[in-house]
């Protein structure tokens, strides 16, 4: 198997916002406490004294000397008073403070869950358009896949006839432009090429922001993956071709471009665990941990944000992720599990629509 299993997981990193949307207020615990914050004479850490207190105080604590540098009129002095969602565009003048936040004031400034149920996504002004990247999971370098079908299906029509809104075949380079309606809230099917075929979910709708990757396997991958989490002990045995399996990645508060961010700050949520319904027959679920390998013993996400579970049954299947830290429900969703298919499901905070 490939080493580094997360990284056909990964979103394009440039998420640049999509044109004719138009915004919708955002706000989260951290910008709605701003009001507390503590007005000081005492010297300040950039901005961070226009945050609330517990999260002013850390910063000056543990991240001073990177804030100085976030001052009035900065680029990163901007980001810092931003609320932090998924749905946020940032500089990369923030990455190095907004990393020392997260590891050393995720609960003080609300960094990884203090968006959940307070933030809204761009509204689309009308039908609108993004890239699709369709790689092979297992071949280094990235080998583009020419030829794969791609459905964008609403989620009310799980057989993608009636309800399907587009349809596009990938290019040379593995690429196409899809366009949806700007109500679209669904998912999308990938078919063809030799591969195994997949559809693709989200809990929240991250298409109307950035243009994203897909990563298809072959059988041979599958099978592989399949002796990895000991479900099977060889690579010749069989699946049961009723059920399908699923791949979920689970991602905090921080925006889309630190997702596959190796070191700090990354969008991938640790401690969080994922349950799936209905599931009678299926494995167990399995998580890998922060080197990407499978890891058996884990019974929860590492800093990577990923598992699956083989073998479920081919329905809408009810996807749910707690943090184990707080007990508290961060996200949930449904996705399409096809019998002889895998169905992928990004897990992002549950937000205010």
């Amino acid at each position: 198997m490939r080493a580094c299993f997360i990284a056909w997981l990964a979103f394009s990193a440039a998420g640049c916002l999509l044109p004719d949307f138009q915004k919708v207020a955002t706000d989260t615990n951290r910008d709605a406490g701003a009001q507390d914050a503590a007005a000081s004479s005492e010297p300040t850490c950039g901005l961070s004294n226009k945050l609330p207190k517990s999260c002013n105080a850390c910063i000056r604590q543990s991240c001073c000397e990177l804030a100085k540098a976030c001052g009035q009129g900065s680029a990163c002095g901007a980001d810092l008073l931003k609320p932090i969602t998924p749905a946020t565009q940032v500089s990369t003048d923030f990455d190095a403070l907004l990393g020392c936040m997260q590891s050393q004031c995720d609960d003080a400034c609300n960094v990884t869950w203090g968006c959940i149920d307070k933030y809204t996504w761009p509204v689309p002004g009308k039908d609108y358009g993004f890239r699709i990247d369709v790689i092979d999971f297992a071949a280094e370098p990235r080998m583009p896949l020419p030829g794969v079908t791609i459905d964008a299906c609403q989620s009310v029509d799980p057989t993608c006839q009636s309800g399907r809104t587009s349809r596009a075949v990938t290019d040379k380079s593995g690429s196409v432009m899809l366009s949806v309606p700007r109500a679209f809230d669904g998912f999308f099917s990938f078919s063809g090429a030799g591969y195994a075929p997949s559809t693709t979910q989200w809990t929240e709708p991250i298409y109307r922001v950035s243009n994203f990757t897909q990563f298809q396997l072959t059988s041979a991958a599958l099978a592989g993956l399949a002796v990895a989490t000991g479900v099977h002990k060889a690579f010749t045995d069989p699946f049961d071709p009723t059920t399908g399996h699923v791949i979920f990645r689970v991602q905090g508060c921080l925006p889309m471009r630190y997702l596959d961010n190796t070191g700090l700050p990354h969008a991938e949520a640790a401690d969080v665990k994922v349950s799936l319904s209905p599931n009678p027959g299926s494995s167990r679920v399995f998580y890998t941990d922060k080197s990407d390998a499978v890891a058996l013993a884990l019974d929860m996400t590492s800093s990577r944000g990923v598992g699956g579970a083989f073998s479920l049954p081919a329905t809408n299947l009810t996807v749910s992720a707690v943090d184990t830290k707080s007990g508290r429900e961060v996200s949930t969703g449904t996705v399409l599990v096809r019998a002889g298919g895998v169905a992928f499901m990004y897990m992002l905070p549950s937000s205010a629509r």
